[in-house]
């Protein structure tokens, strides 16, 4: 028996980062244009926030704080780590992976950008904490870049990148929660709001494993063209001008 094993990942800023290592964090990325000290260094005090937080998207310093998988047909289940111990996250992981290959012949693992950002960061993850099991299974999917144990739907979606919500609408299934998106997980974060970021990473789950279906002809049906948004009317007054 086949199983899909359908998976999405909440990453975090490196919280662990003190205010010295925001700003060299910042000071990495300065602009090859600026010369002067004085400019750098105002670069860097202006940016090292926004700098600071795409390091959520950076798996050398971010951090990964949910993992949401559903095999085959089942309601997704999402792990919650604690960011002071990520370490423990990749152990109930890879206990649920160990038991997920167990009863399988064989896994086939199906994400949105899995191939380009999931399962990298989770191998090197697996690699830097020393979870060596995890990371053999990672890497061996990995290994070889058109491996067909990996389904990724950005690599199945006829034509160009295109994000999660406007994908599943096209296709007719549901597209992500209404008041939340990637970028604003943190703040929610910061605002304690764990269960709904569960929710959030649980939704994406689904969504994404509904867009597979429709890719590969699991489940029929039928989309709709993208809504425009309307045009500011401070704009529009200057249109019939």
């Amino acid at each position: 028996m086949t199983t899909y094993l359908h998976i999405d990942i909440e990453t975090l800023p490196a919280l662990h980062m003190s205010i010295e290592q925001r700003l060299a964090y910042a000071y990495a990325s300065v602009p090859k244009t600026y010369k002067k000290p004085e400019s750098i260094a105002k670069w860097v005090r202006e940016n090292t926030e926004e700098q600071w937080r795409r390091t959520s998207l950076d798996p050398l310093h971010g951090i990964t704080w949910m993992v949401g998988v559903a095999a085959n047909d089942e309601d997704p289940s999402v792990f919650v780590g604690n960011p002071e111990d990520p370490a423990g996250l990749l152990d109930v992981f890879d206990a649920y992976c160990a038991g997920v290959y167990d009863r399988s012949d064989s896994v086939v693992w199906v994400g949105k950008s899995l191939r380009r950002f999931d399962l990298p960061w989770l191998a090197q993850h697996a690699l830097l904490y020393g979870r060596c099991s995890l990371a053999r299974t990672l890497l061996d999917l990995l290994a070889y870049p058109y491996d067909k144990r990996i389904e990724d739907v950005s690599e199945l979606w006829p034509g160009g990148r295109l994000s999660l919500d406007p994908m599943a609408r096209w296709l007719g299934v549901d597209g992500k929660a209404e008041g939340m998106h990637g970028s604003q997980v943190y703040d929610a974060y910061l605002r304690g709001e764990v269960e709904r970021v569960a929710c959030y990473c649980a939704g994406d789950v689904d969504s994404t494993r509904n867009v597979w279906k429709r890719l590969t002809g699991r489940m029929g049906g039928a989309g709709r063209r993208p809504e425009l948004s309307p045009i500011p009317l401070e704009v529009r007054q200057h249109l019939t001008d």
